[in-house]
């Protein structure tokens, strides 16, 4: 065959072009290198389906860097310590936010234009999302989840000691609740009517009681406030002084832990907790098995004794809600960021959350007029065959809250649920007086700093000196030295600087 000088050129120009392609030249995806923990029932892998798609779908490269929790935290200090990060990295915002002014990460505010979906989310809440700004800016995306099993800190009691003790409903208010745990005691001498794990009762009943064990916003007040500075920590202490003193709070309660606790619930020693109502799962199962009506069941948002009836879910839960503190955050370092922003940003369009929740469609889940159907197939053999069959069934795929999601749904856990699980989520959902997390507020680094001794002493203040009210060590005709032993530590100071704080997000 005869060549033309022409036809020579084009020949070349071709080869040329592949071998471009072959050694990594302009026509190859730009790679994003992203890091997070990984759990133990989830592995990252590129072989999990969604990772594939979303290759496939935005045209870039990712590579994998996971490691379980400590070995990851160890790792990613001594990567902030050297500003040495990956494009894309996953940690708590509380984490990250002394860095930000050492300038490591990629300011979202000054690029909100190529960030449609994730400021269309931010949106969604409002005054919430600021308080994760620093000095009004945002660096890193929240997480989110939608439509996620609702659960927080609440009342559950055993329905079948309600009905022994003549009880037709579960108590309305604390006092009502003080008058049922003693009629549980009369019933069962032997037992302990309320078991906490250790001094988590300040903070986990403390906010439905009116009042708190730390800085918190206070929403009857609309500011935050120092909780054990003032009367109404007061009357929380000498409430569960009351409890302690006439038997109706484990005596040990300050000792106690997590294995205790449950060991009380499941063996029938304790028929009432106000906790992580969704642990009632895990104990119903357990309860159930010798009796089945031997059930914990939620009870309604009590209203206090300052006039009020409240109560939040957990992080992440709710219909709509902030991801516990997870967030994801750009690298200065990042050598394709605009590929990096349109990777994170189609985490939040609704294409994206579906693929990061559910799957593929038509592979994992099908879309049937707006109701989305599962492989109940699969979930059943998961159920069956799995140690943690929703984390399990989720690792799979590649979907879900421990995967690379940002904006995700999280219907699929509901599919996982027995169906008294099912109706307690159901009912705290309905409860009109439980309101999403209020998040502490992200403070600049320099807050920070002038906080952070002062919470510790603070903090420890509170530790000790709650216990011996509770006890009766201390008594409690002494709180206005203890509050003003509080001042003197700097309390007043860490309300100021919330405060202001809390105002400046206002008006990012």
């Amino acid at each position: 065959m005869k060549f033309t000088k022409k036809t020579l050129s084009l020949l070349l120009a071709a080869a040329m072009t592949l071998g471009l392609c072959a050694c990594g030249g302009q026509t190859e995806n730009p790679v994003l290198t992203i890091e997070r923990t990984e759990h133990a029932s989830f592995t990252y892998s590129k072989e999990q389906p969604v990772i594939a798609e979303l290759e496939k779908r935005l045209g870039v490269d990712i590579q994998l860097e996971a490691y379980p929790g400590a070995d990851y935290n160890t790792k990613l200090k001594l990567q902030l310590g050297t500003n040495d990060l990956p494009d894309i990295v996953f940690s708590t915002y509380t984490n990250l936010a002394d860095y930000v002014p050492q300038d490591m990460f990629v300011n979202l505010s000054e690029h909100m234009d190529k960030l449609p979906n994730y400021k269309a989310t931010l949106e969604k809440y409002g005054e919430l999302a600021n308080a994760f700004r620093v000095d009004g800016d945002m660096y890193w995306f929240i997480m989110t989840a939608e439509n996620a099993p609702a659960y927080g800190n609440f009342p559950m009691v055993r329905q079948d000691i309600l009905k022994a003790i003549n009880q037709d409903k579960a108590p309305d208010n604390f006092e009502e609740l003080y008058e049922m745990l003693k009629a549980m005691k009369e019933y069962d001498p032997d037992c302990i009517p309320m078991v906490t794990r250790g001094e988590d009762v300040l903070w986990r009943m403390g906010y439905s009681f009116g009042t708190y064990n730390d800085i918190y916003y206070e929403p009857d007040e609309g500011k935050y406030q120092y909780g054990p500075m003032y009367d109404r920590y007061k009357t929380f202490m000498e409430y569960l002084n009351r409890l302690y003193t006439e038997g109706l709070l484990d005596p040990d309660f300050a000792s106690s832990n997590k294995s205790i606790w449950m060991e009380y619930l499941t063996s029938g020693k304790s028929y009432f907790f106000f906790e992580n109502g969704s642990f009632a799962t895990d104990i119903n199962l357990v309860t159930t098995a010798q009796d089945p009506e031997a059930l914990f069941v939620p009870m309604t948002t009590l209203e206090n004794y300052f006039g009020s009836r409240r109560a939040m879910f957990f992080e992440g839960s709710g219909v709509i809600s902030p991801f516990r503190n997870d967030v994801w955050v750009i690298s200065k370092n990042c050598k394709n960021l605009d590929a990096a922003l349109a990777f994170m940003d189609y985490l939040y369009s609704e294409e994206g959350a579906r693929l990061c929740s559910w799957g593929i469609e038509g592979e994992h889940y099908t879309d049937e007029n707006g109701t989305i159907k599962f492989d109940q197939e699969k979930i059943d053999w998961y159920l069956n065959n799995a140690n943690d069959p929703y984390r399990e069934y989720c690792n799979e795929i590649g979907v879900g809250c421990l995967a690379l999601a940002g904006r995700f749904y999280d219907d699929a856990w509901y599919e996982f649920m027995d169906e008294n699980s099912k109706d307690m989520y159901a009912f705290w959902l309905s409860d009109e007086n439980i309101t999403p997390y209020s998040y502490t507020l992200c403070l600049s680094a320099e807050d920070t700093a002038a906080v952070t001794d002062i919470m510790t002493a603070c903090k420890t203040l509170v530790s000790t000196e709650s216990l011996k009210f509770i006890m009766g060590t201390r008594p409690l005709d002494e709180f206005d030295d203890f509050a003003a032993e509080l001042k003197k530590a700097g309390a007043d100071k860490i309300e100021e600087i919330y405060n202001n704080a809390y105002q400046a997000s206002l008006n990012p």
